[in-house]
């Protein structure tokens, strides 16, 4: 993820919240025409009208300055960014405005989930890795003017595979009446892959599928 490919980029499409792809645009069989290569990951956007409308940037500087950077907790005086925030504040975004000529920039920050049970959704889950980005510009204190969330399309298939096995019974008989004159349990295995067909199509695929079905004599 790096930064603006112009200082002219537009912002997301209508809607305000949109999903997207990153990488070059493929061919219809999803391998990429020459010269090109199919999506790699989707980034999820907030457009700076929705962020606006929903006062984020002010709600983030208004946490930084004064709760999470706040001097008033004795813990934030052994932190140098801390008297920064709570001193100069002002000048130090008149600083930034300056230094980046009043164009947002973007603030990358990997997020972490470790590997393990879920309670409110009741599933255990891998190892999460996401990227949000936060685009910011100090002209005020509206420091957030727009945000995404990347993932790469091998963390949704790892995902994807690990909820399948929790969702499916190994008798789909279980599930539906219809199949219950099969003789034996059904037990259906397959694997869960992503393939984009274009940078907005996206393809569920499911993969050496098998099964074993005993008819009744």
């Amino acid at each position: 993820i790096g930064p603006r490919a112009s200082a002219g980029a537009s912002p997301p499409s209508e809607g305000g919240v949109g999903a997207r792809t990153s990488g070059d645009d493929g061919d219809g069989d999803g391998q990429g025409g020459e010269g090109k290569r199919p999506p790699q990951g989707i980034v999820l956007e907030w457009s700076p009208e929705v962020v606006e409308s929903l006062g984020i940037g002010q709600l983030v500087s208004a946490y930084l300055v004064n709760e999470a950077c706040s001097l008033r907790r004795p813990l934030n005086w052994l932190h140098p960014l801390c008297w920064v925030l709570g001193l100069f504040e002002r000048q130090l975004c008149i600083f930034l405005d300056d230094a980046f000529d009043g164009q947002a920039v973007p603030l990358v920050i990997p997020i972490y989930l470790p590997e393990g049970m879920y309670r409110p959704i009741q599933t255990w889950l891998p190892e999460i890795r996401v990227m949000l980005v936060l685009w910011l510009r100090f002209s005020d204190r509206r420091w957030v003017t727009s945000i995404k969330v990347a993932v790469v399309d091998g963390m949704i298939d790892q995902i994807a595979n690990v909820v399948k096995s929790q969702c499916i019974p190994p008798d789909l008989r279980d599930t539906d009446p219809r199949l219950g004159d099969f003789t034996e349990p059904i037990d259906a295995k397959f694997e869960v892959a992503l393939r984009w067909s274009a940078e907005s199509r996206l393809h569920l695929q499911l993969n050496d599928l098998s099964m074993r079905l005993g008819l009744p004599r």
